[in-house]
């Protein structure tokens, strides 16, 4: 019963086809959300891709393509299959900093990380205490607070 049910929810698949939603393809090919739903006006629903149903709108309705949906977007642009650009796994920063020191600007701590001082930026400092852990994850070149105390040196 499962096969059916899914074969009418997501639509007639001949077995063995995967489908893949857009926001995989988007992040295998490094499209925006917005360029891939222009190229997908050229392509023909229920063949290439479908709607899966929901109770939102129709046009939010999820979108998966087909194989031999992708298959056609890979051919028109220009890829061969083994060509598609993997999503860069880059590795996710998290440690922790113990605080050990406050400024004059509010939104701005200091936690010694691996051993050294760094500047750590945080929604407001009135609530971290002197010692405490803080979680912290990167934001470009900078360290941020991943979590702010919800009173003075708790969490």
């Amino acid at each position: 019963m499962g096969a059916l049910f899914n074969r009418c929810i997501v639509g007639p698949f001949a077995d063995g086809d995967r489908t893949m939603t857009d926001k995989e393809l988007c992040e295998k090919l490094g499209l925006s959300r917005e360029a891939l739903k222009d190229i997908r006006k050229k392509y023909q629903e229920g063949a290439d891709f479908v709607r899966v149903p929901s109770k939102r709108p129709k046009k939010m309705w999820e979108v998966r393509w087909t194989d031999v949906g992708y298959e056609k977007l890979m051919a028109d642009m220009g890829f061969k299959t083994e060509e598609t650009k993997a999503v860069k796994e880059e590795p996710v920063f998290s440690a922790t900093g113990k605080m050990i020191g406050k400024f004059n600007n509010k939104r701005l701590i200091q936690c010694e990380v691996d051993g050294k001082p760094q500047m750590v930026l945080v929604r407001d400092s009135d609530y971290f205490i002197i010692g405490m852990e803080v979680p912290l994850r990167r934001d470009g070149d900078r360290l941020v607070a991943s979590r702010h105390p919800r009173k003075p040196g708790r969490w």
